[in-house]
């Protein structure tokens, strides 16, 4: 059995990876929430002993504890479920799915179409921007 490597982390750290695994814990919740949903097929690809949902659930159960023993090793808490934590690792990856847009961001696929970034560009503000008001209200009033 392997053993554990323990790591003394920096606070930043610490907090990055905490957050990071955060929301990697939620997305692998959501998979694993499509292998029991209703309206799911449950046919088998052909040469499989799995459905795709049998398959997915035993991924994901795979994903959790793997998810577990890097916190575990890290040495990092243990995250609750609450309506804070929640509200700010999803507004944390729409703050990231929404910059990633931007036009500077999609210059990697080749030159900026003509008046993309001008139309684009301030429509991510705004929903940018819809997130700053949430969070904001949030750390007046709480979730």
């Amino acid at each position: 059995m392997e053993k554990p490597c323990k790591f003394s982390l920096p606070d930043p750290y610490q907090r990055a990876i905490d957050s990071g695994l955060g929301n990697v814990e939620e997305l692998i919740e959501d998979l694993a929430g499509l292998a029991r949903s209703p309206g799911r097929s449950s046919s088998k690809p052909s040469g499989s002993d799995y459905s795709w949902a049998d398959r997915l659930a035993a991924e994901t159960r795979a994903m959790r504890r793997a998810v577990r023993d890097l916190r575990r090793d890290l040495a990092l808490p243990v995250p609750e479920r609450d309506a804070g934590r929640l509200l700010l690792s999803r507004c944390s990856k729409l703050w990231e799915l929404l910059n990633d847009l931007k036009t500077s961001r999609l210059r990697g696929y080749g030159p900026t179409p003509p008046g993309l970034a001008a139309y684009l560009d301030p429509r991510l503000d705004a929903l940018l921007a819809s997130l700053d008001r949430i969070l904001e209200s949030a750390q007046k009033n709480g979730p």
